[in-house]
């Protein structure tokens, strides 16, 4: 069935990352190895945190808390959290046992700090957040020590919650001390307005007057104290303003004062307004109307409206003169500054509005006769200082006690415990970030090599490209049987023994794909004259590693399985592997043949054969780790230099049966010393040799070098019958594989094929 594009592309990518397995695993260990040592060279640091919220509530000592939005307040108290001396009053509130466990240097220089160390780490580890839409702040405190780090976070909480609480009672001090100096002036004037009034009335024998001007005389004395209050109020606001402008100043030698000096036409514009906003009001308030009259509650908006409108012009102002101190408590005193003057500015109007009252009403009493209008000032002195008296110990009593309560306005909601375990390094995370790099990275590299060496795409395209047809697809060998093998030269290392198993795989997994992929081989072969026009092929490849050695030994097994007397032959002098996938020595083999001096060119009769044949196939591979009988080889034969030898006789001598029935094997032999002389200084040898022994075998299979490596493979392909050409269908280089037909072509070769191996 057609498969469609995506599932094209899936099969594609399966077939990459099986074919690149290795590339895969060499990424995703040369990033987890150096994550893990990060993981455990890395020091843990624990996380401690501490939650509060600003309870924001109205003073009883009116008009002392500055309108601030609370958004600024936030930002404010965040700036406090991370600032220098904050960690320098944490510093000083934590015990000394806490204190100990700060890492000192233990070569610490003479002359140390150790407090200076320490309020370095806190303030480098200390960090705060607000909670989004509310008065919220989260504390962090980031530390190697757990106990510390819980430590500092609690101490961090409580040293806040106690500036708070001295930064409040600062405003309320120097409130209190300025009502105490008013009250007793206004207790002297008290008792001396009492004292005129008693006399004069015991002096003049009038004690009251007629009702219109005991109405008018009443309006002017609540106009006066609404006056007086206001006067007091704001004389209140401006002792606050004073302090706050001496801190300030006291802080920063320069004062930046465009803040509490709003001074753009729209500014003053709102001041105006404000006056007289003020003005209609106190004109309705004197005139008895309640505070829930719509009027009153209209006008009292209007103020309020005007107020914040005027407040924030004057921190538009300021924003935009860069007035904004770097350090947090200057910002408060600053801001509040603002907050005072606007203030300060609307009990202005208010006393404005009541001075013109208090004047007109003073006119109508100017009517009275001098008898009843003197009664009527005295009587208005007694009263107004009767009530700002009273109004003045009512604010002493509040002012005392909002300076005396310990209600905070910062309420701890969580303390900081414990951590149980570090926030860093995050193995877990640091690994699972490790092994997804790790898989793109090697999926990138997968694709990139296979776009540079691109797998066949189809066996036809690989026979246009090159002319040749394809003999057979040998699948991959996924999986190598399992088992101990039984072999009388036992391998050095298990990817020898991995070698060997796929050497002889059609012999130990007779019904695997596989070797029913190189019996088609033997089939196509035998077609085009294997046997009996082609009986000697040599076997090659472009390069190493692309499984010509694999395919012609189990090839060989397949032809002899069919009863054909087969040779191989290993003319890989250099990296020999036959020996060693038969099971036999390395030598006597080709090589003390092709470089025995004493070798006289002569033929024999061809009757006889090298050695004689096992009668059965011998079991290759024990699944059950079974004892087996020892398994009869050749022995090797010593090389007789003092008698000169027949081509024949040095072939019966090196010529070896191996397990397996009808099948023997010509090594490479292992006295091949000089790498600079090739198979080719002995070609006229080589060359009889292999007529040699085509008396004695039907098919004599050579094991050449690739053929892009040395120029054995391409002179030896002219003393053969055929040459069957192995191709890794997962790297296939078109320059590379065409590089190689011109190579055969130019030495008259006979291609018999391609043998695809290594197929999807």
């Amino acid at each position: 069935m057609q498969q469609s594009d995506t599932e094209q592309i899936f099969a594609r990518v399966g077939r990459i990352l099986r074919r690149r397995k290795l590339l895969m695993l060499v990424c995703l260990v040369t990033v987890l190895v150096p994550i893990g040592i990060f993981n455990e060279v890395q020091t843990p640091m624990y996380q401690a945190s501490t939650t509060v919220v600003f309870d924001e509530f109205a003073n009883p000592v009116g008009n002392m808390d500055a309108d601030l939005s609370r958004e600024i307040l936030i930002a404010n108290r965040l700036e406090e959290f991370g600032s220098y001396s904050f960690a320098k009053d944490i510093a000083d509130a934590m015990p000394e046992e806490s204190m100990q466990r700060f890492p000192y240097p233990e070569d610490a220089p003479e002359g140390f700090d150790e407090k200076a160390f320490a309020v370095s780490k806190i303030h480098k580890s200390i960090d705060a957040y607000s909670v989004r839409n509310s008065n919220i702040v989260r504390v962090h405190v980031e530390m190697e020590d757990r106990e510390l780090c819980a430590a500092v976070a609690n101490t961090a909480a409580r040293v806040f919650q106690e500036r708070a609480y001295r930064i409040k009672q600062e405003g309320t001090s120097g409130v209190r001390q300025f009502i105490e100096s008013q009250l007793a002036i206004f207790e002297g004037k008290l008792n001396d307005s009492e004292e005129a009034l008693k006399l004069y009335k015991q002096n003049n024998k009038v004690v009251s007057f007629q009702s219109e001007a005991q109405e008018i005389l009443k309006r002017a004395t609540e106009a006066e104290v609404l006056y007086n209050q206001a006067k007091t109020n704001r004389r209140s606001l401006e002792e606050r303003m004073s302090a706050v402008e001496a801190e300030i100043a006291r802080q920063r030698k320069v004062l930046v004062p465009s803040m509490t000096r709003v001074s753009t036409p729209w500014a003053q514009k709102l001041k105006s307004k404000l006056v007289d906003l003020q003005t209609q009001y106190m004109d309705l308030k004197v005139q008895n109307y309640p505070p829930t009259h719509p009027k009153m509650v209209q006008l009292e908006t209007e103020i309020e409206r005007t107020k914040a409108d005027l407040s924030a012009e004057a921190m538009k102002l300021a924003e935009a003169q860069n007035v904004v101190d770097p350090v947090v408590q200057m910002e408060k005193y600053f801001t509040e500054s603002s907050s005072l003057q606007i203030e300060i500015e609307s009990l202005r109007a208010q006393e404005a509005a009541l001075k013109r009252v208090i004047d007109e009403y003073d006119v109508s009493l100017g009517t009275l006769p001098d008898k009843e209008l003197n009664l009527a000032q005295l009587e208005r002195d007694r009263n107004v200082n009767q009530k700002l008296y009273t109004t003045l110990l009512e604010k002493l009593e509040a002012a005392k006690i909002s300076e005396a309560e310990k209600i905070p306005s910062i309420r701890i909601i969580d303390e900081a415990k414990i951590p149980s375990k570090p926030i860093r390094p995050r193995k877990k995370l640091n690994l699972a970030i490790g092994v997804l790099f790790a898989l793109f990275a090697g999926v990138g590299m997968a694709w990139f090599q296979e776009s540079v060496v691109a797998p066949v795409g189809s066996v036809q395209a690989l026979e246009n490209l090159t002319g040749w047809s394809v003999l057979a697809s040998v699948p991959r060998i996924e999986k190598l049987p399992r088992g101990k093998l039984k072999l009388e030269h036992p391998p050095r290392s298990r990817a020898q023994v991995r070698r060997i198993k796929r050497h002889i795989y059609s012999q130990i997994e007779p019904y695997s794909a596989a070797a029913e992929a190189y019996r088609m081989l033997r089939t196509n072969l035998q077609f085009v004259g294997l046997g009996e026009k082609y009986r000697t092929v040599l076997v090659t490849s472009i390069g190493p590693s692309e499984g010509k050695s694999t395919t012609l030994s189990n090839l060989a097994i397949s032809l002899a399985k069919l009863g054909q007397k087969t040779l191989v032959l290993d003319s890989e002098v250099r990296r020999p592997v036959q020996h060693t996938a038969f099971d036999v020595t390395r030598g006597p083999g080709l090589a003390e043949v092709l470089v025995s001096s004493n070798l006289e060119m002569a033929h024999g009769n061809g009757n006889g054969s090298a050695n004689e044949e096992d009668d059965v196939d011998e079991v290759w591979i024990d699944r059950k780790h079974k004892k087996n009988a020892p398994i009869e080889v050749s022995a090797r034969l010593n090389d007789d230099a003092a008698h000169p030898k027949r081509l024949d006789e040095l072939l019966k001598d090196s010529v070896r049966s191996v397990r397996i029935r009808n099948l023997q094997i010509l090594t490479s032999g292992d006295r091949w010393v000089d790498p600079s002389v090739t198979i080719s200084n002995y070609a006229q040898r080589l060359k009889a040799i292999l007529g040699q022994l085509k008396q004695r075998h039907d098919v004599i299979l050579v094991d050449a070098p690739p053929l892009m490596l040395v120029h054995d493979a391409a002179v030896v392909s002219t003393m053969v019958d055929g040459v069957i050409f192995v191709v890794n269908s997962s790297r296939v280089d078109d320059e590379a594989l065409l590089k190689a037909k011109q190579l055969l072509e130019n030495a008259n070769a006979n291609v018999l094929g391609i043998v695809l191996n290594d197929f999807e």
